[in-house]
């Protein structure tokens, strides 16, 4: 039940983002035996994270001149 704010400076464009939170503090995404993240994770503007991430196209955000802004909620395995 936490949030976290992070603002980047970007140019115009589109944009995606996948975020997650390093429980261990061992500097990466860990992983499963098959593959999968072991560690809560999420993408810009997908609410119902599955085992594959989103496309592009799904995650993706337009900035413009007056910047923008997107929700990564964070799933948690298992």
């Amino acid at each position: 039940d936490s949030e976290a704010t992070l603002t980047l400076a970007v140019p115009e464009g589109r944009y995606a983002a996948a975020v997650y939170h390093d429980v261990n503090d061992n500097g990466r995404l860990d992983l499963t035996f098959v593959g999968t993240p072991a560690e809560p994770r999420g993408y810009s503007r997908i609410t119902d994270v599955r085992l594959a991430p989103p496309s592009f196209e799904d995650a993706a955000v337009e900035v413009g001149a007056n910047g923008a802004s997107a929700d990564a909620r964070l799933r948690y395995p298992g």
